[in-house]
């Protein structure tokens, strides 16, 4: 092929600043390395010139000129402090509050202060501003990137700082936001949209130590470049449920978090660099010593006060209060046991909502209308029965009698929640229970009207899994909506509940309301058996931690959740000690599984139950009310149970083990003392996004991560494409006021897949995107493979394909985690639907880039 006459020219300019460029990315290997990582740049880009090619020459000459500077370096130069002791892996590093490290990066800062923070280590904190805003200081450096890779920065904290300011801070990429500031995919740089978990200002997340938030930064802001300009800025916390901006976004009030140091990198499996302070693992934590059983007298004295003083008050009450009276009525210790106040009161209330006073708006909401009033209607009916053929007088001219009055009110719920179904499980039971409910009082009240008890059930079988999710009735006979086909579960067959992914705290609520179903069905043996399955699945969630006070307790798995992302999430013991939730499953009668049972004893062995009591004794709500007054029933009746063998699966000395759910797309793994959490599709509302949330521990480090990871699918041919927003993925959220903010992965198509048979297109699924349009489909991929260190996931979601999982060249063996067995990787490994592999390999810890499975934008 015949030379161009600037080749040679261009040949040189080009080889040497590849060269200069791995020069600076590996300054710490020796010359004659160096060289030999020269010459294969230099054959690559000849390779990649289908119509050119190098000189010998030019080569040579550039290889020389390349080994003089290396030579100057090695010999008559000292190595920059901002470039020593970084890892193979890592590019550039900037040690915050270290002078030197600052200067060499063109640092600047505003409201920011150095403090000599954990373990002695600088670090610089952001504060608030006078006037407050919702804003605060920020810091602005420079760190070296790969031009042609996907970079990740990772981020140094001390796992010792708490606060719900402290965890809000957002990074900025050549002056645009990366990522959302709540409950997308993309998220903050402080690793959780919120800090703290059950007790404000919250708990500490990693006691003593340091834990590494890593992120990718999008390709188009690095591409072709060498440097990039990063930004960090504190912001108050929020409250995702507010009506208006200042609801939603606090102004920032307190100092942020310290930042100890930024990393650059191409592999998201961050290893510190050698001589990185970490911190030691703390000694075992101590059982709370109080409070003990001798609160459960506070208990009583709290309930019978606030009893007294709502069967004092005139005002007229919603379902909720009603429901809450109708059981204090049949509690022993309660001042409204068997009080005939409670029964006049509760006549009166509803009578009011079906005349359509009082609490009527409270009563009308999408989830339970008036089921409430079904299920007081059971509990009481003996002692309401001979008032319910009276006259009501419902408004001028207009007389019923009770019963039909109340009637209407039930078939007027049963007609509203039967069309007016959600499909996130935690609401779908919610649904489900007060459909039950209202038909349970209006079997006795009216029984020509009520469903079958077979017709009331399914609907609580739907809910939790146990066949197939119908979605809304529609006019006619026994016709529904089936909008995600007739193969949808509202409970996957592991066990979690199917809110698009796995969900923390939020979705622990199906655990409690799975439990409501039990007692409206006096122990159905379904029900119970998948609430058995489901507090095991979600038992390999809770991890052993501390509490707020720095006492032994299980934690809930927080990190990859899909909503309400908190870091650490709140104290669990199998169903949520908030509301003394924690006793209810073991409590009831019959044949219950000894895990179950060891869970809540573990909960009384740290005595964890009653500090979560404690704030109830403050609460006079109608739920807090109606788990108090369970409570001591519950307390005695688990207190007196045989020890059980029953335990968390991530307890200390438990075995190792690997669980997978891939309906959810999440991994478990427990491998001695290292607990690896990951949601392969993380937050994928709207389309494909190649992104897995993981959150890997080892005594010593914490790693909060996204990586993107390689797919498989069908298209559909459609696409979504990312708007211009800086809040949720799914809904706009509340633009801030002032300068408009840029979203650095605006304009990002994200490829949408085939959809299954019988899935109902809504507005927006394809062409033009509508708002909170999105289904349980539309970013899920048949298959995943992530590699992350010395990790190998694949995982496939699909329901009749088999795909073949890559295996990384010179690996021969790893052991596959969920059968505990080593395998041989000679072979192509063929994945089956559904199935699940985990492999480990410290081979894995290679170099584990991989080119993001969208293109460049």
């Amino acid at each position: 092929m015949p030379v161009r006459k600037n080749l040679a020219t261009d040949t040189i300019r080009q080889a040497l600043l590849d060269g200069l460029f791995l020069v600076m990315m590996h300054s710490t290997k020796p010359a004659w390395r160096l060289h030999l990582i020269f010459a294969e740049t230099a054959r690559t880009k000849a390779a990649r010139n289908r119509n050119t090619r190098y000189p010998t020459a030019t080569v040579a000459t550039a290889t020389a000129a390349l080994l003089a500077i290396l030579c100057f370096m090695h010999v008559g130069s000292a190595k920059p402090a901002a470039t020593q002791a970084i890892s193979p892996h890592l590019l550039d590093a900037i040690t915050f509050g270290k002078p030197t490290s600052e200067a060499a990066h063109q640092f600047g800062a505003s409201a920011s202060q150095v403090i000599n923070g954990g373990l002695g280590q600088p670090a610089r904190i952001l504060l608030p501003l006078k006037p407050r805003q919702i804003y605060g200081g920020q810091i602005a450096f420079t760190l070296r990137c790969n031009p042609r890779r996907l970079n990740y920065i990772t981020v140094k904290y001390w796992g010792n700082d708490r606060g719900q300011d402290l965890g809000r801070l957002i990074l900025y990429c050549d002056g645009l936001q990366v990522g959302y500031r709540m409950m997308s995919d993309y998220g903050l740089i402080s690793g959780a949209e919120n800090a703290g978990s059950e007790s404000y200002p919250g708990s500490r997340p990693f006691p003593g130590r340091f834990f590494y938030v890593t992120e990718p930064l999008p390709r188009k802001l690095t591409h072709g470049k060498h440097h990039v300009r990063l930004t960090i800025q504190a912001i108050g916390h929020d409250w995702m449920y507010g009506s208006n901006f200042n609801q939603y976004q606090h102004l920032l009030e307190h100092r942020s978090r310290g930042v100890y140091k930024a990393y650059i990198g191409t592999n998201p499996f961050f290893t510190p660099p050698s001589g990185d302070v970490q911190g030691t693992p703390p000694p075992p934590s101590p059982i709370r010593p109080a409070p003990g059983p001798r609160i459960l007298r506070q208990v009583k004295f709290h309930v019978n006060n606030v009893l007294k003083s709502i069967l004092a008050s005139k005002g007229l009450d919603g379902p909720q209060r009603v429901v809450m009276l109708a059981h204090a009525y049949r509690v022993n210790w309660c001042f409204a046991y068997h009080n005939p106040a409670v029964l006049t009161r509760i006549i009166r209330d509803v009578d009011a909502m079906a005349a359509g006073k009082g609490q009527e708006n409270e009563a009308n909401t999408s989830w339970r209308l008036y089921g409430p009033v079904g299920r007081a209607v059971a509990l009481l009916y003996p002692q309401i029965k001979t008032s319910l053929d009276k006259t009501l007088t419902l408004s001028p001219g207009k007389s019923l009698p009770r019963r039909q009055a109340w009637a209407a009110l039930l078939t007027k719920t049963i007609n509203y929640l039967t069309t007016h179904e959600r499909y996130y499980t935690n609401q779908a039971m919610i649904v489900a229970n007060n459909i039950y409910t209202a038909n349970q009082g209006l079997e006795l009240l009216q029984p020509a009207s009520a469903m079958s008890e077979k017709q009331a059930r399914w609907y609580l079988y739907e809910a939790i899994g146990l066949v197939p999710w119908r979605g809304n009735k529609l006019p006619g006979k026994d016709h529904w909506q089936w909008p995600f086909g007739h193969h949808y579960y509202e409970v996957t067959p592991q066990g979690l509940s199917r809110e698009l992914g796995y969900v923390a705290s939020y979705g622990e609520t199906i655990i409690h309301l799975i439990w409501q179903m039990c007692r409206y069905t006096h122990q159905d043996p379904h029900i119970m058996q998948q609430m058995q399955k489901m507090l095991i699945a979600r038992s390999y969630f809770m991890a052993p931690g501390v509490d707020h006070s720095g006492y032994r307790a299980m934690r809930l798995e927080g990190v990859i959740s899909w909503r309400h992302n908190l870091y650490p999430e709140e104290v669990c013991y199998g169903d949520r000690t908030v509301n003394a939730y924690a006793l209810e499953c073991a409590a009831l009668p019959g044949e219950n599984n000894a895990k179950v049972i060891g869970f809540a004893q573990q909960c009384l062995r740290d005595n964890q139950l009653f500090q979560a009591v404690r704030p109830m004794l403050y609460n006079s709500g109608d739920i807090a009310l109606k788990a108090m007054l369970r409570l001591p029933g519950q307390y005695a009746v688990v207190s007196a149970l045989p020890p059980s063998t029953g335990r968390f699966p991530m307890a200390h000395g438990q075995p190792n083990f690997a669980w997978a759910d891939p309906h959810d797309g999440v991994v478990v793994v427990k491998y001695h003392h290292t607990r690896l959490y990951a949601s392969l599709y993380y937050r994928a509302y709207d389309g494909i996004n190649s992104l897995a949330r993981i959150h890997y521990t080892t005594p010593t480090i914490d790693r909060l991560v996204r990586a993107h990871e390689q797919v498989e699918f069908t298209p559909s041919g459609y696409f979504y494409t990312r708007p211009d927003d800086i809040d949720q993925v799914q809904f706009h959220g509340f633009i801030p006021p002032g300068n408009k903010y840029h979203e650095a992965y605006a304009g990002q198509r994200l490829a949408i897949p085939k959809l299954p048979k019988g899935y109902v297109v809504t507005q927006g699924h394809y062409g033009a995107f509508a708002r909170g349009s999105y289904g349980p489909y539309l970013g899920r991929a048949s298959f995943y493979r992530l590699r992350y260190g010395p990790f190998l996931i694949g995982m496939n979601c699909s329901h009749s394909s088999t795909y073949s999982l890559k295996i990384p060249a010179g690996i021969t063996k790893a052991v596959d985690l969920i059968t505990g067995r080593e395998i041989s990787l000679t072979e192509p490994l063929l994945l089956k639907p559904h199935q699940t592999v985990i492999l480990r390999s410290n081979k894995f810890c290679r170099d584990t880039t991989t080119a993001p499975s969208n293109p460049i934008k």
